[in-house]
């Protein structure tokens, strides 16, 4: 993972494996490929509203289990 991240052209001009070589010009196509970029930035975005949501929803669901507590134990909701 550490070579998709950091791999430069001089690293790869040592490297003799074929493989290697085919591999990094694919990496560079895609980072430089703006419909690539987009689709990275969409899905980042919808984990980031997905966090959101399942933040949300846990802090309503954390209140219910108050509210719910409160009740059983016949306390005042609020002081």
């Amino acid at each position: 993972m550490e070579y998709i991240t950091v791999s430069i052209d001089e690293k790869v001009k040592g490297i003799k494996s074929s493989r290697i070589r085919l591999i990094h010009e694919k990496v560079d196509r895609i980072r430089a490929s703006e419909k690539a970029g987009m689709k990275y930035m969409q899905r980042w975005e919808e984990i980031e509203y997905a966090r959101d949501d399942g933040r949300e929803e846990g802090f309503i669901q954390r209140l219910i289990q108050m509210v719910c507590k409160k009740s059983a134990e016949e306390k005042p909701l609020l002081r």
